[in-house]
């Protein structure tokens, strides 16, 4: 059912929405039996629109003290918590080789993109919140933090893509890019009731249409590598694709209504992230398990069956620990107190 009125609820309920159906396809990325051909049109999308809706969210009329008691009550201390927790427990019940503690926890702590970063993207966030302060009490106007942003991002892009440097610790060489997402989410939100006017049935199916055609020519005729929020070397490319998908995000979320178990991921998503890991590694080892007895074999239809089922699995799975973590062991996610007395 499409909904067409927009509350203040509503509006709200949106950004969880969005979350939801991005996380989703985070896990579903994570998933041995995914699929390389769907994931070519998920890439753009799914971290992407994670930095668009923190950035829709942030308060630019905190403090420093004050965003930086938030940010480490609500994303620094979850994350080590959550890390802690994983690596003890991938000394117990592991599915995958591993290091030892020691060496584990130091690359856990130095967050080197694909060194041990399980949830690295709870990091990623919790460090770019403060260079995307900065530009936000710093650019007079919507259209400088924009055009800011987005020399930050071709930074990153310079970079990553094209002069292919090394990762740093804490994701820093993603800066750019996330701030820019940031700064767009930000940006929408300073002009939402303006830009409504642009949210039509007839621009979402051509945005689509547009959207798919575009990925379509990069993965089956170019056989260009998957865009994701981190551009591209082309950069234009993964700009025009990436904003295509951003508003066809935005438009399906504002419309999704009774699709409680995707609110309920995205409201929780900070929990997701942290906890899907173990789940889908022990499904995937009894589903391997089952094949080997059955003997059963792999097909394309078999495993994309696999691993759209094994992700809201997962995600049903995860409802009950998220339910009794939110109710009784809120402290794990910045709830219900303060590190210190921030002001305004």
């Amino acid at each position: 059912m499409v909904n067409t009125t927009f509350s203040a609820q509503n509006r709200l309920l949106w950004l969880d929405y969005a979350r939801g159906m991005a996380f989703l396809m985070v896990l579903y990325s994570h998933l041995n039996y995914c699929n390389d051909n769907l994931m070519a049109f998920f890439h753009p999308v799914f971290l992407t629109m994670f930095f668009f809706v923190s950035g829709y969210l942030f308060k630019s009329d905190y403090s420093f003290g004050r965003l930086l008691e938030h940010k480490i009550r609500t994303l620094l201390i979850p994350f080590l918590i959550f890390v802690l927790l994983l690596l003890a427990s991938a000394q117990v019940l592991t599915f995958n080789e591993h290091s030892s503690f020691s060496r584990d926890l130091l690359d856990s702590l130095l967050q080197i993109r694909g060194k041990n970063d399980q949830i690295w993207f709870v990091a990623a966030l919790f460090v770019m919140n403060f260079p995307f302060y900065v530009l936000v009490k710093y650019a007079k106007s919507t259209r400088a933090l924009l055009l800011i942003a987005f020399v930050g991002f071709l930074l990153s892009v310079m970079y990553d893509s094209w002069l292919k440097l090394p990762a740093l610790p804490w994701h820093i060489q993603f800066i750019g890019n996330g701030c820019f997402y940031m700064a767009l989410g930000f940006a929408y939100r300073k002009h939402e009731q303006k830009l409504k006017s642009c949210e039509k049935r007839t621009a979402f199916f051509s945005v689509l249409s547009l959207y798919f055609a575009f990925v379509a020519i990069r993965k089956f005729i170019l056989h260009l590598p998957d865009i994701s929020f981190d551009g591209s070397f082309y950069f234009i490319d993964a700009l025009i694709i990436t904003l295509l998908g951003i508003f066809a995000m935005i438009y399906i979320s504002k419309r999704l209504t009774n699709a409680k178990l995707i609110l309920f991921v995205g409201a929780n998503s900070l929990l997701y992230f942290c906890m899907h890991g173990k789940v889908y590694s022990l499904l995937q080892v009894i589903t391997e398990k089952i094949f080997s007895k059955f003997a059963i074999a792999h097909s394309e239809t078999i495993d994309f069956l696999l691993g759209l089922g094994m992700t809201f699995l997962v995600a049903i799975i995860l409802i009950i620990p998220v339910i009794l973590i939110n109710r009784y062991l809120h402290f794990l996610i910045g709830k219900g107190y303060k590190l210190w007395n921030s002001g305004n």
